[in-house]
């Protein structure tokens, strides 16, 4: 019986997406949504009836359900907190926040250079008023989108500053002390907040919700991130019952910055069903890439040989070095034939062989078990299996 519902679950989950697909606005490659800086003041689309107006995006109103308690994991709540936070395009992120009844009260660093490789994320803050224990009260909630073009570099530089003794992934709290600025300047003192967010956005996410732990009470502050990164070692001593990240245990997002180097989630990690064989491979991967640099000062640091084992601090070519090649490709920039030319001298036998031998494993069914999408699903899958235990 869980079997076909299942089945039944997953044919209407791809006919809602292929129907959300089909209305959401397409963007030009490298073309910003908005043509102003990407300052921290407030951001909003520009408006133009000829480039895909909001209006334009037909979505199925939803219910926007709150749980009394912040401290204990909703499924329902998850979903509708991913749905905010997965709409990438300013235009659809607006949709979304009015689709679930809240005024956009502002969005930020939806236009930010393909090039600019500051360390902010692109968010939506909006405010509605809730139900909650039959007392109407107002949500403040900041969604943050996942990775964009030149966010890439941000992504892979984890500690800008070279701060190896950082108790946080300094990129992503830079991310989350900007979106805060933002979030105060709405706050009154009364009102529930909800953060979240997906992929990078769910980084900053979770760090947002470790500095909102003293400003906003534990009962009133509901954190929800999803494929989030690792953000704080153990250095850290975090207390934070209302921090959820949820996690595909398939995705190899969540796996980085690397465990190795003693990070983790603020929080509590809910995990989906997934694949035991393929998280398997997964961790063995990330073992190669480990091997490489056994401490994030190794990552910056040490230059590794082309042509063989072992160092090469002159001619050498360093593990942060080649993810920024990765970052400079997936940002939709040309290599110049230097850097190709140095790809290619990588051999086998290099310490950075490793690296190559994960980034050429990548293909589509890794990126899907990424994807907003999959998330979703697997939260639905989630909570039939709850109701049949």
């Amino acid at each position: 019986m869980r079997k076909h519902l299942l089945t039944i679950l997953t044919l209407l989950y791809v006919l809602v997406l292929f129907s959300a697909c089909k209305s959401a606005p397409a963007e030009e490659p490298g073309k910003p949504a908005e043509q102003s800086d990407s300052s921290s003041e407030e951001q909003r689309p520009q408006q133009q009836e000829e480039e895909s107006p909001v209006e334009e995006i037909q979505m199925e109103t939803v219910v926007f359900q709150i749980p009394e308690d912040s401290c204990s994991f909703s499924g329902a709540f998850a979903q509708q907190a991913l749905s905010l936070c997965g709409g990438h395009t300013a235009e659809r992120t607006e949709a979304l926040f009015q689709n679930s009844g809240f005024e956009v009260l502002g969005q930020y660093h939806y236009d930010k250079a393909d090039e600019d490789q500051s360390h902010t994320c692109a968010y939506t803050i909006g405010r509605r008023t809730v139900e909650r224990a039959g007392k109407t009260e107002t949500l403040i909630s900041l969604a943050v989108r996942g990775t964009n073009a030149g966010e890439w570099y941000s992504n892979f530089d984890v500690a800008p500053s070279r701060d190896y003794s950082e108790a946080y992934a300094e990129n992503f709290l830079l991310c989350a002390k900007e979106a805060l600025s933002a979030l105060e300047a709405e706050l009154q003192g009364d009102e529930l907040v909800l953060v979240c967010g997906h992929s990078r956005g769910g980084a900053c996410a979770n760090l947002l919700g470790v500095l909102l732990q003293d400003l906003v009470p534990e009962s009133d502050l509901y954190v929800y991130t999803f494929a989030s990164p690792t953000t704080i070692t153990a250095d850290a001593k975090i207390e934070a019952r209302n921090i959820f990240n949820v996690i595909n245990p398939d995705d190899v997002v969540p796996m980085v910055p690397l465990t190795g180097w003693g990070f983790f989630r603020a929080g509590e990690d809910i995990l989906l069903p997934g694949d035991e064989n393929h998280s398997l491979r997964l961790a063995d991967a990330m073992q190669l890439l480990h091997s490489t640099a056994f401490t994030l000062e190794q990552y910056y640091e040490e230059k590794h040989s082309l042509t063989g084992p072992g160092l090469d601090p002159e001619y050498g070519l360093g593990t942060f070095e080649l993810m920024r090649f990765v970052a400079a490709s997936f940002a939709g920039e040309e290599r110049t034939p230097g850097d190709a030319d140095m790809m290619q001298k990588i051999a086998p036998d290099s310490d950075l062989a490793p690296v190559l031998m994960l980034l050429g494993g990548l293909n589509a069914e890794t990126t899907m078990q990424h994807m907003p999408m999959t998330y979703q699903l697997r939260l639905t899958v989630l909570g039939v299996q709850q109701l049949d235990e």
